[in-house]
């Protein structure tokens, strides 16, 4: 039977009867879906758990508390994929007689909103985390003492502005901003004029200006740490690794898309692959890492 004629038969993402045409790229929702779960939650129970044993050490206490915001955030992400996944299993072997639906969906806005959350608020909390742990190289007698109020404002700005951000687009779900890709992702790849290209090109920008200013802190705090603390060889190599970890992790993954997006905003067209690999790897490729990143360096970042 052909699809119906309001369908898209083939897309970047779908063919016309499965969601996720390519088989491979199904495999790697699932996994990265399952890995930023199923980490995340580990890490959130285990940070929380951990807070109750560290009253005693408030600087302790608050890079747990960051840990634990950052992955319930990134854990958003994870629901994101499996469901996208899920969804794509649901309508197998028939997807283009359920497209427009799909696409035009409340549920594809929302998951689409969803991920949008999980980026901006994950983002804003690691700016956070870069921001104190450079702030206690400076000053650590005073940050040894730091106040709930000082970590705990900043998590609330950031869940108070992702969620702004990532529903603003619900306010009209229909208007199409989720509905372009099957898979309801943001549309990284604007071009000035299309809609909604302005709450796109922010989204970027926010980013990228994020990244920026974290790796001015973790390089600022290696340089800073260097010649305030005197520490062995060993433990100066183990610090320049983390600190080279965190900012090779967020380079990957938002750089590329945020070069993408600028180029595509200049009027240059995106090849369809190269928005694949950005939306479908590289923007939750954070999600499945920063479980295995910060829950580790965290709290080894006191020691």
């Amino acid at each position: 039977d052909e699809c119906p004629a309001d369908s898209k038969k083939e897309t970047v993402f779908s063919s016309p009867f499965e969601m996720i045409g390519n088989p491979v790229f199904r495999v790697i929702l699932w996994m990265m879906g399952g890995i930023s779960l199923l980490g995340n939650t580990a890490v959130c129970i285990i940070s929380i758990m951990q807070v109750r044993t560290a009253k005693s050490e408030p600087l302790k206490v608050a890079f747990l508390w960051l840990v634990a915001n950052l992955s319930m955030s990134d854990l958003l992400m994870g629901v994101y994929l499996l469901s996208v996944s899920a969804m794509g299993g649901q309508f197998s072997g028939r997807y283009c007689y359920h497209d427009a639906e799909w696409r035009s969906s409340q549920t594809c806005s929302i998951l689409g909103s969803l991920a949008v959350v999980s980026t901006e608020v994950s983002a804003s909390t690691m700016a956070t985390m870069a921001t104190i742990r450079l702030v206690s190289v400076y000053f650590p007698v005073r940050m040894s003492s730091i106040k709930r109020v000082t970590y705990v404002t900043p998590i609330v700005c950031a869940w108070c502005v992702g969620i702004l951000i990532g529903t603003l687009p619900l306010a009209n779900y229909r208007s199409g901003y989720f509905v372009k890709y099957v898979v309801c992702m943001p549309r990284l790849f604007a071009k000035v004029g299309d809609a909604s290209w302005g709450y796109s090109t922010f989204i970027i920008v926010l980013n990228f200006c994020l990244f920026v200013y974290m790796a001015c802190c973790y390089l600022v705090l290696y340089q800073r740490s260097r010649k305030v603390t005197k520490v062995g060889k060993s433990k100066s190599r183990r610090l320049l690794r983390t600190i080279a970890v965190m900012i090779l992790t967020n380079f990957c993954c938002w750089i590329p898309i945020c070069i993408m997006a600028f180029i595509s905003l200049a009027g240059v067209k995106i090849d369809n692959i190269v928005y694949v690999v950005c939306a479908g790897v590289l923007h939750p490729l954070n999600s499945v890492l920063n479980p295995l990143i910060y829950s580790d360096h965290a709290v080894n970042f006191m020691r």
